[in-house]
């Protein structure tokens, strides 16, 4: 349909060793905001330990925890979940002012976390870059028998536009 709908999600582990035929484009917003912690507009404490996320009381939760710490535990987690299932793929765009890094359709967990633990915060929030980049990456990547989703882990309201063709970066205001 092409529209975005905005959705809150939780995540359980419901694939089981069952297999898959998703890819799936984990899109990260790595703005300054992302630092700012996850009930204020401070600076938060950065965690880089994930621990247990079925631990209500895991530090992560926190309220003082920065915000990026949180998408960086919630991106791992996921990507985990989808891989356990045999035939699914899980690609990474972080964006901030534009797309800042991408990681291809992969199988390969370790890859995909060192790629997601080196996310760190700062500057504005394209998530336009973001989006454009995904459907590049399944454009390129997937095929008619493959299903593929597009997932946005975001704190904020976009500061930069996209124009049609791809990512123009522009201020919204300007």
């Amino acid at each position: 349909s092409k529209k975005t709908i905005p959705i809150r999600m939780g995540t359980k582990a419901f694939f089981g060793g069952k297999v898959g035929n998703a890819d799936v484009i984990l899109i990260t917003d790595l703005s300054g905001s992302m630092n700012w912690e996850l009930n204020s507009y401070n600076e938060g404490n950065d965690i880089t330990v994930c621990g247990n996320l079925n631990d209500p009381n895991n530090p992560v939760f926190a309220p003082s925890t920065r915000r990026v710490s949180l998408a960086r535990c919630l991106d791992k987690d996921f990507a985990d979940i989808m891989l356990n299932a045999n035939g699914n793929r899980v690609g990474l765009v972080a964006y901030r002012d534009s797309t800042y890094s991408y990681h291809n359709l992969s199988t390969d967990k370790t890859n995909l976390f060192n790629q997601i633990n080196g996310y760190t915060a700062d500057g504005g929030t394209c998530i336009c870059c973001g989006i454009n980049k995904a459907y590049e990456i399944l454009k390129t990547q997937s095929n008619e028998t493959r299903d593929k989703f597009i997932i946005v882990i975001s704190d904020g309201i976009p500061s930069h536009k996209c124009a049609n063709t791809g990512c123009e970066g522009s201020s919204v205001n300007g």
